[in-house]
This record gives C-alpha cells, sequence and structure tokens, in this order.
C-alpha cells in the first residue's frame, strides 16, 4: 500500500512541475507576444500620419496585447471610426462609428484601404521573425 501511495505522490509531483512548466511557457509566450506588439508599434509609430483627407492615430494595443489599434479622423478632427484587427479575416479592418452617418468617397476609402493593407502586413511580418527567432 505504501508504494501504491508513493508512486501516486510521485505522480501529483510529476504532474504539478508539468503544470508549472506549462504555465511558465505559457508566460513567455505571453511575453514574448507583448515584446513583439512593443516592437511592431515602436516601428509604427510614424502611423501617426495624415493622407490627404484623413488621419489615423495609433491608440495603442488592443485588449489581447497582441495587435494595435488606431483612431480614423477626418482632417476637421471629426472621428470617423478605428482600425483594428478583426480575427475572423486574419487582418486589419475599419469599423466605421456606428452612432454617426460616415461619409466617405473613394481617395478616403483609398487611404484607409491602404493602412488597413499595411497595418495587416507589418503585423504578419512581426508575426514570421517571431516564429523565426524561436
Amino acid at each position: 500500500m505504501g508504494e501504491i501511495s508513493r508512486a501516486n505522490r510521485q505522480f501529483e509531483y510529476a504532474m504539478n512541475e508539468a503544470a508549472n512548466a506549462g504555465r511558465m511557457a505559457a508566460v513567455t509566450a505571453r511575453a514574448t507576444a507583448r515584446e513583439a506588439i512593443e516592437q511592431e508599434l515602436e516601428r509604427t509609430n510614424h502611423f501617426s500620419y495624415g493622407s490627404e483627407w484623413v488621419e489615423f492615430e495609433r491608440l495603442g494595443a488592443s485588449a489581447s496585447g497582441r495587435t494595435c489599434v488606431w483612431a480614423v479622423r477626418s482632417k476637421e478632427k471629426r472621428p470617423l471610426g478605428i482600425i483594428k484587427w478583426y480575427a475572423p479575416w486574419r487582418c486589419y479592418a475599419f469599423n466605421p462609428m456606428s452612432e454617426m452617418s460616415v461619409t466617405l468617397e473613394h481617395r478616403c476609402l483609398r487611404d484607409i484601404a491602404n493602412f488597413c493593407e499595411r497595418a495587416t502586413n507589418n503585423h504578419r511580418e512581426a508575426v514570421r521573425e517571431r516564429k523565426r527567432e524561436t
């Protein structure tokens, strides 16, 4: 009977050690992801810029800390919406302000689309670099 309880204790100890190692790996992975997003934020800090019709301002990291969020405003400082990561499409997407009517013409839309494409490409490149490092 003593051998069984000893084996059980050893098993529980091994399981606890594995769980701790798993938690440490998760913490390390989160820290690495946060570091990568901080690098991406630093690299894209100049993304706080304006085109002919709209301005983009980086608001910071998303709630998950894995992606960035930008405000989109007209040159008159009227809020138009935000650009943030849309997971189902695996890219950055423009989210217009829902409580107001937003009228955009082709140049504004092109500026927003180009910004979303550039932000998505930068994010994907950062993810690829993180994977190469591990």
